[in-house]
């Protein structure tokens, strides 16, 4: 009923909770065709679908119960809409006639889902069933990738059960696209720019991991002679130990890469959709610069510098046809060797800037990481204290490791669920999610799935006792935002059968993360790392910078 179709359109797996009755997700199990995930709670189900799908870089599909289910999924599906990731979900609906009748857990889930869905579709009869499911799929994956939306009434769905439908596919299938080529005279023109650029910065996002192409990013900046900054999405494109790398942009920066963004002579921004985040603080910076952007949606576009190309290609493509230009024309590039000794320079004051001072728990716990000699995937919040995850080169994400950040949204709690999701997708790495107390309270229900689905995890826990981001907000009086009933978190976590270590100013990093490691691969075990510190203390530069 759906193994065949969903396999067609590259579903990686299939997650969700069960509902009252049998649905989509008992059906996608007794198909045994693809992987089959349940969780107990819809939020961190959808928490999962973010992990798995950022991480595999593939579809997903996510199966749901109607009225309170898909009510409870929302902040996980606002996040996957923010982060354009492709999921497929579906739900049982109301039988067709009983909607509006004060039926059970009747509620317009069409319009409910039209806020973070591309497409949404109700299955009126089964002789549409096919055609329905073929385009939810596709929807999702093509031409953008999205959320589709595909509800079945229970009717339909028995009816569907009783006396399946021809798998008839005729009419129907996809073919991956590659996008909008760039064409020879434009490609021409803007290598032509670049290359007589003596000071070139490449701003690089997401959009270059989801198409594939950092061995085309890396081979054009060494060609070129480019500074790299990235945005939270596209850490990782470029290993952040190579000589171009220096860092995150916009609310991240450091304070000597702001010196290449105000130096540059030439911007490209790559596969970015250049949100908020990106542009605290830099924005003004563009302001006397030829800025390029590139992306394959042409609502991602923002104005900046005092003059924009927009080129609607698909990055891989365009990275391609400017290397192509570049071997045709060679002749073209100007001295770069004094911007190569400026990047190098920057990197040197880096290192220095991030050990500088006293160094916080978390920020300990972070050096620990980065010196970790293992293969992670780290999944990230956006708390005032877990910031310091973004922090280059306290933390670098090098060749073989995988940072997975928030979208804009940035709904509390979701990377709990989130880690789950990445190490179910790829159980043999090291997986570990750092977040903040207020976050690990919201999801803490997630470590049950955990320990359910065999998918042992390592959370780190920054317990500063608050709310961080109000009271920065709020001043000296601080509403709601202070927690004066301590969490023991040692507790709850022998609740939940996890272990517990305490990071503080006295703790071994680097022990406590060997043992994590030990303990996750070897032993099957959860373990919960809390981080305390106070908000105060060691706030990260980029928050003290602009918001404070």
């Amino acid at each position: 009923m759906f193994a065949d179709v969903f396999k067609q359109y590259g579903v990686a797996a299939v997650l969700g909770m069960v509902g009252d009755g049998y649905g989509p997700l008992e059906t996608c199990h007794a198909e045994a065709a693809l992987p089959v995930h349940c969780f107990r709670d819809q939020r961190n189900a959808a928490a999962a679908a973010i992990g798995y799908a950022s991480l595999v870089n593939a579809p997903v599909a996510l199966c749901l119960s109607p009225g309170p289910g898909l009510a409870n999924a929302m902040m996980g599906l606002l996040e996957l809409k923010s982060l354009k990731l492709p999921v497929i979900v579906v739900s049982l609906g109301i039988a067709r006639g009983r909607s509006g009748t004060k039926a059970f857990q009747d509620a317009d889930s069409l319009r409910m889902m039209q806020s973070v869905a591309k497409h949404v579709c109700r299955v009126e009869n089964a002789e549409s069933w096919n055609r329905c499911l073929h385009q939810a799929c596709a929807a999702a994956i093509a031409p953008l990738q999205g959320i589709s939306f595909l509800e079945i009434p229970d009717d339909v769905f028995h009816e569907l059960q009783d006396s399946p439908s021809p798998a008839d596919d005729a009419g129907y299938g996809w073919e991956p696209l590659g996008g909008r080529s760039i064409s020879g005279p434009l490609a021409k023109q803007v290598a032509d720019t670049l290359a007589a650029s003596q000071r070139p910065l490449v701003i690089v996002g997401g959009g270059v991991r989801k198409a594939g192409c950092e061995p085309q990013l890396q081979d054009y900046v060494e060609a070129c002679g480019a500074a790299v900054l990235t945005t939270a999405a596209g850490r990782g494109t470029l290993s952040e130990d190579h000589a171009a790398a220096c860092g995150l942009t916009g609310l991240y920066l450091t304070a000597p890469a702001g010196e290449l963004i105000e130096q540059a002579d030439s911007v490209l921004f790559l596969g970015s959709a250049i949100e908020e985040t990106s542009q605290i603080g830099v924005a003004d910076w563009f302001a006397d610069k030829h800025v390029i952007q590139v992306n394959h949606a042409a609502g991602e576009f923002q104005r900046l510098g005092a003059s924009t190309t927009n080129i609607l290609a698909d990055v891989g493509d365009f990275l391609h046809a400017l290397l192509n230009r570049r071997q045709t024309s060679p002749a073209h590039d100007t001295d770069r060797e004094p911007w190569l000794q400026t990047i190098a320079e920057v990197k040197a004051r880096q290192v220095e800037e991030a050990h500088r001072g006293r160094l916080s728990p978390i920020r300990q716990f972070l050096q620990a990481l980065d010196r970790l000699d293992e293969d992670f995937v780290l999944n990230a919040e956006n708390g005032l204290s877990d910031m310091w995850t973004y922090c280059f080169p306290l933390l670098k994400i090098t060749a073989g490791r995988s940072f997975l950040s928030p979208g804009e949204q940035t709904g509390l709690g979701l990377a709990v669920g989130g880690v789950v999701g990445s190490k179910l997708c790829q159980p043999e790495r090291f997986h570990l999610a750092i977040v903040g107390d207020g976050a690990f309270n919201m999801c803490v229900n997630a470590l049950t799935d955990a320990r359910e689905l065999a998918a042992p995890v390592t959370i780190a826990v920054i317990n500063n006792g608050g709310l961080s981001w109000p009271q920065v907000a709020q001043g000296d009086s601080p509403l709601g935002a202070k927690f004066s009933q301590p969490m023991q978190y040692e507790r709850i976590s022998h609740a939940y059968d996890c272990e517990y270590f305490l990071a503080d100013d006295q703790a071994d990093m680097d022990g406590i993360l060997d043992r994590c490691v030990e303990l996750n691969r070897n032993q099957n075990r959860t373990c919960v790392v809390e981080i305390r510190t106070a908000w105060r203390d060691d706030i990260f530069p980029g928050v003290t910078n602009n918001f404070l």
